[in-house]
């Protein structure tokens, strides 16, 4: 599995910290027939999401952005997760654990589907 895109490798290299960091977003090691989920997609989804899942519609931790609904949403905890096991290819969780009372539970969630 491919971690880094070219581009990401030659702006890591030549030291473009901010380019490689901005440029993750567009790279998802997956291949692009896999099915991936992305939780806490807020306001701002990884274009590789097919599917999202949020905990609120409506929340002060999102900055003012409104939830984009544009691809299916699914309100829910990760802790919790709605799904059977296997569901996804790949699972993005970016900037979320933080947000979780119980990130052992969220970090098992996770684990299950790659």
């Amino acid at each position: 599995m491919n971690h880094e895109s070219s581009l990401m490798k030659i702006f890591r290299l030549l030291g473009f910290k901010r380019f490689y960091w901005s440029l993750r977003r567009l790279h998802v090691p997956v291949n692009s027939k896999a099915l991936v989920l992305e939780v806490g997609a807020g306001g701002n989804p990884y274009p590789m999401a097919n599917a999202m899942l949020d905990a609120l519609e409506e929340t002060v931790e999102r900055n003012e952005q409104t939830l984009v609904k544009d691809r299916p949403l699914i309100l829910g905890l990760v802790e919790d997760l709605p799904f059977k096991d296997k569901a996804f290819d790949f699972v993005i969780a970016s900037h979320v654990l933080e947000h979780t009372d119980n990130p052992d539970k969220f970090l098992k969630g996770t684990s299950i589907y790659y």
